[in-house]
């Protein structure tokens, strides 16, 4: 058998030497660009996510208002009038409680711990009369604007829309003694600390005032100004999906005494515990009160909270759950539930019904800024009211059917029917006949 051996030959250059084989990975500049591509897909990822995340809360929020908006429709239809609070829909089984519930609230948790009855459409409720027009705001939801002007409204008609919003502000000069602000989420605010300075008010945020004063101002001109031991937030204000146009105000009123200017043309709500004020280019005041303060004055009892409105200049739409009334400048301090407002005329609101009011005071000044405004004078609900009068005055002329129908003229038929006379005519006929028989002869 043959053996083979190999026999590996030193070169003379000392021990051999092992052969070095190169690794497969990545250089460091590799890695980097890597990690690099990662971090950047993985931020376009989240922000995409974040997006899409934004906008299934707001579609969500926006079948809860719808909800609520048909369950308020519901409510008035079968009890003919609209809940005191969101609550009584959930108590009389309208909705679920989670649909009182937006995803954007941050604070859900801790206020619902904190207050049982808490819901986050609450303070966005918006006080109607079972008459007022089905195009009035009705709830809205203020959370979303943190993500940038988005609103979210329901309508008395049931209808839900996300009309774009506007910032308030609060101006460094405007602020007196001891303020704060407070935002959702958030907690308090830095109030601005210079002269030129302000804040920018966005939906929800709320401003106490203790021994001082500060006054919100608008977009639109608007303003109001809260005085001292005070309580007022910021609810919403928006317009028609546009930038510019006629601008819809809401605030929450919640303890105090604030003074109101509202710019001529402008929608502006004062939302209550128990009543809410509306108005279109006028001056007015509301204050709050300890119903029990007013005995008979009022018909609210126990603990709840009267709203007290006094208008300075032109008119106000004063609404509870069961009625509309309006207030001019010629009236005193009004209680929204005295017992003597049931005798008052019911005006229920349209948008701009009461704009020709203002118009018709403010033409004469020199200021021709209103007279664009003088178009909501045909829309002015209580003189279409007056159909019943063309009814009235229609009624007297079928009733004087009875003397086309008078039986005494039609009854003189006899006269020329009377017999004697055909009887002579055919007897002088027969005299002719015997004549002529006679000449024939």
């Amino acid at each position: 058998m043959l053996e083979f051996k190999i026999i590996r030959f030193d070169s003379g250059h000392g021990a051999p030497q092992k052969k070095l084989r190169r690794r497969p990975g990545f250089t460091l500049l590799q890695l980097l660009l890597a990690v690099g591509i990662l971090g950047a897909l993985a931020a376009i990822s989240l922000s995409v996510f974040g997006r899409s995340k934004v906008g299934l809360h707001r579609a969500k929020c926006d079948v809860h208002l719808k909800q609520i908006a048909l369950a308020l429709d519901a409510f008035r239809q079968e009890r003919g009038r609209l809940p005191n609070n969101l609550n009584e829909l959930v108590v009389n089984d309208y909705i679920a409680p989670q649909i009182l519930r937006c995803d954007d609230d941050r604070t859900y948790e801790a206020s619902k711990a904190a207050n049982p009855k808490y819901n986050s459409y609450e303070d966005g409720y918006i006080l109607r009369e079972p008459r007022d027009s089905v195009e009035m705001p009705i709830v809205l939801c203020y959370f979303h604007e943190k993500d940038g002007r988005y609103g979210a409204q329901a309508f008395k008609g049931g209808d839900t829309r996300q009309f774009a919003t506007h910032l308030a502000k609060l101006d460094f000069g405007n602020i007196r003694g001891a303020v704060k602000v407070e935002r959702p989420g958030e907690g308090l605010l830095a109030l601005p600390n210079g002269k030129g300075k302000s804040l920018e008010l966005r939906g929800g945020d709320r401003i106490q005032t203790g021994a001082g004063s500060a006054t919100v101002q608008f977009e639109d001109g608007s303003t109001a100004n809260i005085e001292s031991n005070s309580d007022m937030s910021v609810l919403q204000s928006f317009t028609e999906g546009q930038r510019s146009g006629v601008l819809y105000t809401v605030v929450r009123q919640f303890a105090g005494r604030v003074n109101y200017y509202v710019n001529p043309g402008s929608n502006f709500d004062v939302a209550t515990p128990t009543a809410t004020a509306g108005a279109i280019g006028t001056r007015f005041t509301i204050q709050l009160v300890a119903a029990a303060s007013l005995g008979d004055d009022t018909t609210l009892k126990g603990g709840q909270i009267e709203t007290i409105l006094t208008v300075t200049e032109h008119r106000v739409a004063l609404t509870t759950t069961d009625r509309t009334i309006e207030v001019s400048d010629k009236e005193p301090a009004v209680i929204a539930h005295d017992p003597g407002n049931a005798l008052k005329e019911r005006v229920p609101r349209l948008l701009g019904a009461l704009s020709s009011n203002v118009t018709n005071t403010v033409t004469p000044q020199p200021t021709a800024t209103l007279q664009p405004t003088a178009t909501p004078q045909p829309t002015s609900t209580p003189r279409p009211t007056a159909t019943p009068q063309p009814t009235a005055t229609a009624t007297p002329k079928p009733t004087n059917t009875p003397k086309p129908t008078a039986t005494p003229k039609p009854t003189n038929t006899p006269k020329p029917t009377a017999t004697p006379k055909p009887k002579g005519g055919e007897d002088g006929d027969e005299d002719e006949d015997d004549e002529d028989n006679q000449g024939h002869g």
